[in-house]
């Protein structure tokens, strides 16, 4: 099922990346069976770089053998100039956070009241946190982002897209979801399109 699932999935992207006059390069690894599970796994990585500006792209990886946090995320992501070992993550804040005391010790904060109090952030470098959420407009663009269906993050340098050989040694920002790929023509447009936003606005 795993096995015919992907690539049905891996079609549908290669058909809206010629629909849409984009490029897709598809990466497939098999991992081998055995006698007590006959299924073949793959190791699958996507690169989509949009047509309409080439600083940004989307991404997908999934690796069902993998246990690490980014072992399946499917996002778009731009490029940015800053340290490859700076990170930070920003996912939307929910119940739990609310009522969780230990919270605020941990998670980062920009100091922007409505922001902070919408957002979770955590990562080891917050004066680049700061330069990249400067904006109030980027801002704004990542709570409703983040606000999508599925469960999405925003970070810089969350994800390793080191199988995309222009990016190995480039910091990248991005919104990504772990939770599924994404197949629907209409909301991989919006995704490229919420990229390129992000892209005129993020500027040092």
């Amino acid at each position: 099922m795993e096995d015919t699932e992907n690539r049905s999935t891996l079609s549908e992207l290669s058909e809206i990346a010629q629909l849409t006059n984009r490029k897709i390069f598809v990466s497939e690894a098999p991992y081998p069976g055995s006698a007590l599970n006959p299924v073949t796994l793959h190791r699958r990585t996507v690169y989509m770089p949009d047509s309409k500006n080439n600083h940004c792209f989307l991404a997908a990886f999934s690796d069902p053998k993998s246990f690490e946090k980014n072992n399946m995320f499917f996002g778009v992501f731009i490029a940015i100039l800053s340290p490859l070992n700076s990170n930070f993550e920003i996912r939307k804040k929910d119940s739990i956070d609310r009522f969780n005391p230990f919270l605020s010790h941990k998670s980062l904060k920009l100091g922007s009241y409505s922001f902070d109090k919408r957002s979770v952030i955590s990562g080891n470098d917050e004066r680049w946190m700061r330069k990249v959420l400067s904006s109030n407009q980027t801002q704004q663009v990542i709570l409703e982002a983040l606000a999508m269906k599925e469960y999405w993050f925003a970070g810089l340098n969350s994800v390793d897209l080191g199988f995309i050989p222009d990016y190995k040694q480039q910091s990248c920002f991005g919104i990504f979801t772990r939770q599924a790929w994404i197949v629907d023509k209409s909301r991989i447009e919006a995704l490229f399109q919420l990229a390129r936003e992000l892209d005129k606005l993020i500027k040092f």
